[in-house]
C-alpha cells in the first residue's frame, strides 16, 4: 500500500508535486509511465525531477479518463483495483491508494499543470528544492544558512531531505494562513 501521498504547497499554480513512498509505488509509476503521462526515476539518493508541461493530447486524454476513474472509485470500495493494460502480461491489481493518487495526477494534467513525483526518502539539490518551493535559489540558501530547513553538505554542495523541505513548507503555509486569518478577523472587527 502506498504509505504516503501529499500535495506540495498551495502557491504552485501550474505545478503539482506528489510524494509517494512504499514498494507498490513502483508498480503505480509503471502504469503512469505506460500511459505516457509522467517520467520518473526510481528511488535514488538524490531526486531527479522531470517536469514538462503536458501536451494538448495528454490534457485531453486526462480529461476523458478522469471522470470514469472517479466514478469507478465512487462505486467501488475495494482495497485493490484491477486494471487491464491490454498487453500480453494480463490484468494488474493496483492498491486503491495508488489509483486515487492517479486521479489527483490526472486532475492536474487535465488543467495543463505539470506533475512531478518524488520519493520522500530522497534528497534534493538546492536548485531542485528552490524549484519545488517556488522560490529563488539564493532565498532557499538563506533559509538553509539560517537553519530554517535541515540539510547536509556533500563536499561543498548542500543536500536537502525531501521530508525536511515538506515540513518547512507545511509550517510556512500554516503561518501564512494564521496571519491571513488574523487580518481577516481584524478587518471584521474594524468593519473594513
Amino acid at each position: 500500500m502506498v504509505a504516503g501521498l501529499g500535495r506540495l504547497g498551495t502557491d504552485l499554480k501550474h505545478h503539482a508535486i506528489y510524494f509517494v513512498t512504499g514498494d507498490p509505488a513502483g508498480q503505480f509509476l509503471r502504469i503512469l509511465a505506460n500511459i505516457a503521462i509522467i517520467s520518473y526515476t526510481a528511488f535514488m539518493a538524490t531526486a531527479e525531477l522531470t517536469t514538462t508541461k503536458p501536451s494538448e493530447k495528454t490534457m485531453r486524454m486526462a480529461s476523458q479518463v478522469l471522470p470514469r476513474l472517479r466514478d469507478y472509485l465512487a462505486d467501488h470500495d475495494d482495497e485493490m483495483v484491477r486494471l487491464d493494460p491490454a498487453d500480453e502480461q494480463g490484468e494488474l491489481e493496483v492498491p486503491r491508494d495508488a489509483v486515487e493518487a492517479l486521479t489527483h495526477v490526472l486532475a492536474h494534467l487535465a488543467t495543463g499543470q505539470s506533475v512531478s513525483i518524488v520519493a520522500t526518502n530522497s534528497e534534493l539539490s538546492t536548485q531542485q528544492a528552490a524549484d519545488l518551493a517556488n522560490v529563488s535559489r539564493p532565498f532557499l540558501i538563506k533559509l538553509l544558512d539560517q537553519g530554517e530547513i535541515t540539510h547536509r553538505k556533500v563536499g561543498k554542495h548542500r543536500r536537502i531531505p525531501t521530508e525536511a523541505l515538506l515540513a518547512y513548507l507545511a509550517e510556512d503555509d500554516a503561518k501564512r494562513r494564521a496571519a491571513a486569518d488574523e487580518l481577516t478577523q481584524l478587518s471584521a472587527e474594524l468593519g473594513i
